[in-house]
């Protein structure tokens, strides 16, 4: 089977290698090729080039010429040589137009957009063009209402993170600014002024940034004399006290490890105003979408280093995990592999479409 994959982001790359893994063990006779990264590449996966991103995942303002470009090469090389099918992984933006304009082809997609947050219209048509999708929440299934296509067989990252076991080293802190130029340029003041303001308490606090980004980016605007860098996510959270998250994936992944933590963001005034306009949410991680309350939220203005000073030592004297293990049973139903079973549901439908 000739496979053509597309995710864009590191956690999505992480899940679409981790399917790739389990559809190995069930097909071996594929052909994968498509817009990955390092992970998936790993895997077998013929990348397509992409060294006009700043970096893998979103790109910025300036390279959006080069996104619409790489998108229409793309469309073009699908219908000039359509595959047997496509496999998406989250990528919202990118995926969705590439999903309108691809070859009538089976599309399958791996944590599809998160239509109850923005843009709804987006379901009547995915639903329509989709062969199905695995979802990312369990109560996404009652928003897409055909349980046969589009199901939750678990969080993929949350399953990943809960191989980790909670084992904090005293006086640690992890910290987890970002995967984009754009969100570390605007948190990096904060997380600094944080970091200062923690040595002074104690200079044996451990600060340890997990590293995505290039070393480049990473000195450009964090203060290197203050902070360490690792890059496997799993070992810095799993062996911090507390941690500070901007929120994302990371916060679904330290929710499940259970450490405590805090989230944080900012975003441009002006984004602001039109995100509070249309999006269909008060909450801005997932452990507060789950269980409301169950994480700080440390947002624009609130976003400072003294209030986030205050969290941080507030979770290191009093640290709560009852509620993280409730997010953790929510997204790692018990006996699951939602790896190995979007595999299973991905080929169930090739040979069954209407499921």
């Amino acid at each position: 089977m000739r496979l053509f994959v597309s995710c864009g982001e590191i956690s999505g790359d992480k899940i679409l290698a981790g399917f790739l893994d389990e559809l190995k063990k069930i097909s071996s006779d594929l052909d994968l090729y498509g817009v990955v990264g390092p992970y998936s590449k790993s895997r077998g996966v013929k990348e397509i080039k992409i060294e006009h991103f700043g970096s893998f995942g979103l790109p910025s303002a300036k390279s959006l010429i080069n996104h619409i470009s790489l998108l229409i090469n793309i469309v073009k090389e699908l219908r000039r040589n359509p595959p047997d099918a496509m496999v998406l992984c989250d990528y919202a933006e990118f995926n969705y137009n590439l999903v309108k304009f691809a070859p009538r082809v089976p599309i399958y997609w791996i944590s599809p957009p998160q239509i109850w947050v923005w843009r709804k219209y987006r379901l009547k048509n995915l639903k329509v063009r989709l062969l199905g999708g695995a979802l990312m929440l369990p109560f996404e299934e009652e928003i897409w209402s055909d349980v046969k296509k589009f199901r939750f067989f678990g969080n993929p990252l949350a399953y990943l993170a809960a191989m980790q076991k909670w084992n904090p080293k005293d006086k640690r802190i992890a910290f987890f600014p970002g995967s984009r130029e754009s969100e570390i340029s605007l948190l990096s003041p904060v997380i600094n002024s944080l970091g200062k303001k923690l040595k002074s308490i104690d200079p044996n606090f451990e600060l340890i940034v997990a590293k995505v980004l290039s070393d480049e980016i990473i000195k450009k605007y964090l203060d290197v004399s203050l902070f360490e860098f690792k890059t496997n996510s799993y070992e810095v959270l799993a062996t911090s006290q507390a941690a500070v998250i901007k929120s994302g994936s990371s916060a679904i992944e330290a929710a499940v490890i259970g450490v405590p933590f805090v989230v944080i963001y900012k975003v441009p005034k002006l984004t602001e105003l039109i995100a509070r306009a249309i999006l269909h949410i008060r909450d801005i991680s997932i452990p507060n979408i789950l269980i409301r309350g169950s994480v700080q939220e440390l947002i624009q203005d609130r976003c400072n280093s003294e209030l986030l000073l205050n969290s941080v030592l507030n979770l290191i004297r009093n640290p709560d995990t009852v509620v993280l293990n409730k997010i953790r049973s929510i997204l790692v139903p018990q006996n699951c592999n939602p790896f190995r079973d979007i595999a299973l549901h991905f080929l169930n439908l090739l040979e069954n479409p209407k499921g």
